[in-house]
């Protein structure tokens, strides 16, 4: 029965390698002939090639069906050759359908009137409308339920046949499994060799992934059979070091029981992949963290200091102290109070913050979350806010902010009436778009210094009700209220073209208030404070117009939605704290040892009135509820590890059971408890080493990929950032790993018990 098996073994590997040859060859022809062949070629050459691959097909599995007939009934292998040649006689078939049917598709006249391009064209271009179109002409033709019945027919045999081939791979003698083992790690390693010299493994600027996908392809690969490659000699080295490990390797890699080198494996697959689970979840949980805490740490100093209520006095001398410290890089006053924002189209809440433009870059990120590409201004226009009236189209027209859709489905629809009425709308681009409103700027000067002409004593002012920030018209009021657009060029104008005429203090505000208020810069917004004069009935809130000096992006949703700054001065008369400040932001030259530059610069200051706290004591409840769930997840998903160790305690009863024999031999040679006791917890070991080591792998693998390629993208309108975050922790890696280790370990304790108090006798008798 051996003979006979081993017999099978060239009809195995040819029956394998055309089980997957087979399988691509068959998409290939598709594929590849229709974008790439005249017309007149792909009709005739692509049922020639599904008939070809279809014929090939039934032809070896006849010849295998031949073999299998000469075969005894229960020799090894042969129900898995004759399971995979009638699959491969049933996708054979299906795929001579299908080209006939393709064929049939592709002669109708009415397929090259849709648009198909022939001859060479992009690849990639084409391949939507190919489907596309062969769809159209089956369902004319009625011939689209045979061909997707024949193309899922040979999905299903597809798979069947490569699994059933793959099944037959330890049915090829020893030594032509070598060979093909050859002709597979030379190519490996050369492109392993390849990737590690000419690709790169990080995106490039411009974002594109091929390449360092494919990079990371090969490494993977070349990994995983470096490490195949390796275990035999491991085994090897492990049976040299004493009587244990010599027992214990050879029981592992014992090929009589089948059954047992299944469980085996089935063991290390669930360590390894409970392992990657656990360092997957970690990682991205460190990821968000790690992004939350620069996200903070970037609008927020690293050194609070304050007083528990009010503003204080006298914080010069404080200031010039506190720069002194050797650690510190950078502090800046600051006062701070709550407002009401209010626009033309909405109003919301926001905190105030007077900043000193010259040193608040010191502290924070706020020049940075300005810059061209996250947000729109200038910090300058802070100290000069004249600089405002004189603000260029691109400007004004570049500081338009795309919101979510349904918070601009109103803006949108105005936008695409103006356009198809002939008007410019704000936020085109191109130089043309540009212009055209430098052209309607100089348009809109004339007429109002007309206007200035006829109405001296009044003074132009804009309708709020009328311009919004939304796309609508601007139209010009004297002072009588009468409407005066002699050009008609207020109508349907976008805004804010309407040059300003006074001078405002200068405001910066977020991107989600901007959205919410539908601001741009240089509009006029006005500011509420409830800390107003007393009069007769009471209280009355302060306000003031403010201009938009700036927008700024910080990627957290609270700050950008409740920040806006503005001078240090103006905001000091606003709410009314004269020459006090709320505090004083600092910066260190390292955030992890905030704490202890805090206690230097309480040390210098020297006033016990006044708080002073690091970053970690300010967010404090935010960062232990999130060292608090990521403790939760790892208990959590480490009780999957503790449900693998369940297979690795079942695999070891039942060897204790089919070893009882040998166990019996062992003992009754002078063998003690002890030593079947490390017998069997060194297969543990074992197991838990090669299940912990591949999945720790294969979360690094998972991980970089994440972080690197985007594997795993965000819509950044519903989360504040647009992929996964990725955060890869070694010493994680590192307790994971001997976590997954140590409860393996303490899985074979109860089989190596029961293994130990074998007696000889018995084992002898009953085996």
């Amino acid at each position: 029965m051996t003979e006979k098996a081993l017999r099978l073994g060239p009809i195995a590997v040819i029956f394998g390698l055309w089980a997957v040859i087979g399988a691509l060859a068959a998409d290939a022809a598709l594929l590849l002939a229709l974008p790439l062949l005249p017309r007149e070629h792909v009709v005739v050459g692509v049922p020639v090639a599904f008939g070809s691959v279809g014929a090939l097909s039934l032809f070896i599995a006849v010849l295998t069906l031949v073999r299998i007939a000469r075969v005894d009934i229960g020799v090894r292998g042969r129900a898995r050759l004759w399971i995979g040649a009638v699959a491969m006689i049933v996708a054979g078939l299906a795929t001579i359908a299908f080209g006939v049917v393709v064929g049939l598709v592709l002669g109708d006249p009415g397929y090259g009137t849709l648009g198909v391009p022939y001859g060479a064209q992009a690849f990639a271009d084409v391949l939507s409308s190919t489907r596309s179109s062969i769809e159209t002409i089956a369902l004319a033709q009625g011939t689209y339920a045979p061909m997707m019945a024949a193309l899922v027919i040979w999905e299903i045999a597809v798979r069947v046949q490569l699994g059933a081939g793959i099944a037959t791979w330890f049915l090829i003698p020893e030594r032509i499994r070598r060979v093909i083992w050859i002709l597979i790690d030379a190519p490996l390693l050369a492109a392993f060799i390849f990737a590690l010299w000419a690709l790169p493994f990080e995106p490039r600027e411009d974002g594109d992934v091929t390449q360092p996908a494919i990079a990371l392809v090969i490494s993977t690969l070349f990994a995983l059979r470096f490490c195949a490659r390796m275990l035999p000699p491991t085994l090897d080295v492990a049976e040299r070091i004493g009587v244990q490990t010599l027992v214990a390797a050879r029981m592992l890699r014992a090929k009589k029981s089948g059954f047992l080198t299944a469980i085996g494996i089935l063991s290390i697959l669930a360590v390894s992949f409970s392992s990657c689970t656990l360092t997957t979840t970690l990682s991205v949980m460190g990821g968000f963290r790690e992004d939350l805490q620069q996200k903070i740490l970037g609008n927020n100093a690293h050194v609070v200091i304050d007083r528990e209520y009010g503003t204080w006095e006298g914080w010069g001398p404080a200031l010039e102290r506190v720069r002194e410290v050797p650690s510190v890089t950078g502090a800046s006053p600051y006062v701070a109070g709550e407002v009401m924002v209010t626009s033309a189209s909405n109003l919301g809440g926001a905190v105030l913050r007077g900043i000193d433009p010259r040193t608040i870059g010191d502290v924070t990120d706020l020049p940075r979350n300005m810059a061209p590409g996250r947000g729109h201004g200038r910090l300058e226009y802070l100290q000069h806010p004249e600089r405002l009236l004189d603000l260029s189209a691109a400007e004004m027209s570049g500081s338009v902010l795309h919101g979510r859709d349904d918070d601009l489905e109103e803006e949108d629809d105005l936008d695409e009436a103006e356009s198809d009425a002939g008007v410019p709308v704000v936020g085109e681009d191109d130089e043309t778009a540009s212009a055209q409103h430098e052209s309607l700027m100089r348009e809109i000067d004339r007429v109002l210094g007309e206007l200035d002409e006829r109405t001296p004593d009044a003074e132009p002012t804009v309708d709020p009700d009328f311009r919004t920030g939304s796309g609508a018209g601007v139209r010009v009021q004297d002072a009588f209220g009468r409407v005066d657009d002699p050009t008609g060029l207020f109508l349907g104008m976008p805004p804010p073209l309407q040059r300003p005429r006074e001078v405002l203090p200068g405001l910066i505000v977020g991107q989600e208030l901007a959205r919410s208020l539908r601001l741009h810069v240089g509009d006029e917004v006005n500011v509420v404070s409830p800390l107003g004069d007393l009069g007769p009935a009471g209280p009355i809130p302060k306000s003031r117009p403010f201009r938009v000096a700036g927008i700024f992006y910080s990627g957290m949703y609270e700050y950008d939605m409740k920040v806006a700054y503005t001078d240090l001065e103006t905001a000091q008369r606003f709410l009314s704290t004269g020459g006090a400040i709320s505090g004083i932001e600092v910066r260190v030259d390292d955030w992890e040892r905030a704490d202890a530059a805090a206690a230097a610069i309480a040390e210098a200051i020297a006033r016990p009135e006044l708080r002073v706290r690091s970053w970690q004591e300010v967010n404090r409840n935010l960062f232990g509820a999130l060292e608090l769930e990521k403790l939760a997840m790892f208990i959590t998903l480490g009780i999957a590890i503790l449900v693998a160790s369940f297979c690795i305690v079942g695999t070891l009863v039942l060897m204790v059971r089919e070893k009882g024999r040998q166990v019996g031999i062992l003992k009754a040679m002078g063998a003690q408890d002890g030593q079947i006791v490390g017998m069997f917890m060194l297969q543990g070991l074992f197991i838990g080493l090669v299940g912990a080591i591949s999945g720790l792998g294969l979360g690094w693998v998972v991980c970089f990929a994440a972080e690197h390629l985007g594997i795993v993208p965000l819509n950044p309108e519903v989360y504040y950032i647009d992929s996964l975050p990725i955060h890869t922790d070694p010493r994680e890696f590192f307790a994971v790993g001997i976590a997954a280790v140590l409860v393996c370990l303490l899985a074979t304790i109860y089989p190596a018990i029961l293994g130990s108090r074998l007696k000889p006798v018995d084992a002898l008798r009953y085996s």
